[in-house]
């Protein structure tokens, strides 16, 4: 493939390519330079896994302990903005009469189809998360 000058487009992008390597050596890239990103992810890892531990769950449970975490810190305060993430998006206090304890004993209610007369009307589960 050609330009118009007569130079190949490959040898272009090749250059390209060396060029931008070259430059993030020079620079870098590192934990260290994402300070508050890497923060935020160990806090939420860790409160992930406090949640399970607590709740006395196996590790199958991990990603609706780290989207449980995620809910609970998006509706916690933070100094650095002095105000809660959610009521910076949303412009209004987060609704908090719905938290519950992650992986407390929970209760659902089942469909007509699926009860019998010799069964109760709800099937006891554990809780794992927000919708």
């Amino acid at each position: 493939m050609q330009s118009l000058l007569g130079i190949s487009l490959c040898n272009t992008f090749r250059m390209l390519a060396l060029f931008l390597n070259f430059q993030l050596l020079i620079h870098g890239f590192g934990a260290f330079q994402n300070g508050l990103q890497e923060r935020t992810w160990r806090t939420l890892s860790e409160s992930a896994y406090c949640l399970l531990t607590q709740a006395g769950l196996k590790v199958q449970f991990w990603e609706f302990s780290f989207l449980t975490a995620t809910y609970l810190y998006n509706r916690t305060w933070r100094s650095g903005s002095n105000n809660i993430p959610y009521s910076l998006v949303f412009k209004k206090k987060p609704d908090l009469s719905n938290v519950k304890v992650f992986g407390c004993p929970a209760h659902v209610v089942l469909p007509g189809q699926q009860r019998r007369k010799d069964q109760g009307r709800t099937r006891q589960g554990v809780f794992v998360g927000y919708s």
